[in-house]
């Protein structure tokens, strides 16, 4: 009876586990690290505009960014890759918040007690956000997550990134910080 049991919670954590880390389905095999696009978003093209409400229930536009380096982190609670990667873009965003960045997280089909369920602490450089039926993330066809787009200033897509690498904290600062020297330019 005790070998069923345990047979029984061995099973149940490698579910749990496959579920946490699942990739939403796509055709062909998933895109991982640096790619030039995702569906319709491609690099040096506009990023598609959204509205969202953040987990204070306040309404948040990306055209309101508009002149500042924008990282979007595409995310959900459940992955813990997606946690990893938040005290990276806290640290970030702490770095460069004189300089124009911002970090907006959009949790995927969450709803806000389920995000503040997950966040074991506070990160108060992150503004996150809401996209409770994921329609953004269907606008900018992420299919894994995280994924990570830079917008420059004028509020192009700079660069994109699909899933968690150990080298993407390296690459996500070398990208901010080109973006974050360049001139304002106009908009």
């Amino acid at each position: 009876m005790a070998r069923g049991l345990k047979l029984a919670g061995v099973t149940f954590f490698l579910i749990a586990f496959a579920w946490l880390t699942y990739q939403v389905k796509q055709s062909g095999p998933p895109q991982q690290g640096e790619v030039q696009e995702l569906g319709p978003v491609s690099v040096g093209q506009p990023a598609p505009d959204f509205t969202l409400q953040d987990l204070k229930g306040e309404t948040v536009s990306l055209a309101s960014y508009r002149g500042d380096v924008v990282v979007l982190d595409f995310w959900m609670a459940r992955i813990p890759s997606c946690l990893f990667l938040l005290p990276v873009l806290e640290s970030l965003a702490r770095q460069y918040r004189d300089q124009g960045v911002v970090i907006l997280c959009l949790s995927q089909r969450e709803t806000r007690d389920e995000v503040m369920k997950a966040l074991r602490r506070s990160y108060p450089s992150l503004q996150m956000l809401l996209d409770r039926e994921g329609k953004v993330g269907r606008a900018y066809d992420v299919t894994t997550l995280p994924t990570l787009v830079l917008l420059d200033r004028l509020g192009d897509v700079a660069w994109i990134n699909v899933g968690f690498k150990r080298q993407v904290r390296r690459q996500l600062g070398e990208q901010v910080a080109k973006l974050a020297r360049a001139p304002q330019g106009e908009w």
